[in-house]
This record gives C-alpha cells, structure tokens and sequence, in this order.
C-alpha cells in the first residue's frame, strides 16, 4: 500500500498494490505518518536510531500503551520538505514489504526522479 498526504493530513494519493495487501496496513500506514508528523524524521531513521525497539522508544517518551499504538518506527514514512518552507509539507508511506524494502521503494522512486536541491 502506498499513501502521499499532505502534512495537515489530506490524502491526495493512495493505492494498495499487491496480492499481498491487507487492511492492517492502512494500520502501519497512519502509525508511520504519525511517526514522520511528530519527529520530522524517516521512520527508517527512528528504527535505525533504535535498533528497533519499539519498547524502549516507548518508555522514552513515556507513552501509554495506547498512545505508543499511533506510532511506528518501522521503515517505510518519509517526510517531504520544500525548500524555503518550514517543516514537512507532506508525507510518503509504504507498508506491505519488509520494512527496509518499504523504505527502499520511496528512496528509489525519489533518486530516479528528483535531482538533490543545491544551496
């Protein structure tokens, strides 16, 4: 499943692919979101950041569990920024494959079709 919203958190594009697509991954896809939203930062990131212990990030920000439950940091949300504005203008998520393949989709497509900004 793949979804670009815009970081007020209007959906403007989302397609599920893939035999293997289940509703939960609209699930991962929210979570991923919330995590780019609030950190401002790849999920892939905060897992490598990590180690992936969603445990111990947890406890860092002394989450409840239900308030842990919105986010994931499992590789696959990317923050969108444009230069000369502030903050992430939107994000990209992809939850479906393993979460560096997840990744690895949005850093493929974004390397093929984007030249780097120069200052």
């Amino acid at each position: 499943m793949i979804q670009i919203s815009l970081a007020p958190g209007q959906i403007v594009f989302q397609a599920a692919v893939g035999s293997g697509t289940l509703p939960d991954n609209e699930t991962w896809i929210q979570r991923k979101r919330n995590s780019v939203l609030r950190w401002g930062c790849s999920t892939w990131f905060l897992n490598r950041k990590w180690n992936g212990d969603q445990e111990a990030f947890r406890k860092l920000f002394a989450f409840s569990d239900e308030q842990a439950n919105r986010y994931a940091i499992h590789g696959g949300g990317v923050p969108i920024r444009v230069k000369g504005v502030d903050g992430v203008v939107a994000v990209v998520v992809v939850s479906g494959l393993s979460q560096d393949l997840d990744h690895g989709v949005i850093v493929d497509v974004i390397q093929e079709n984007w030249a780097p900004v120069e200052e």
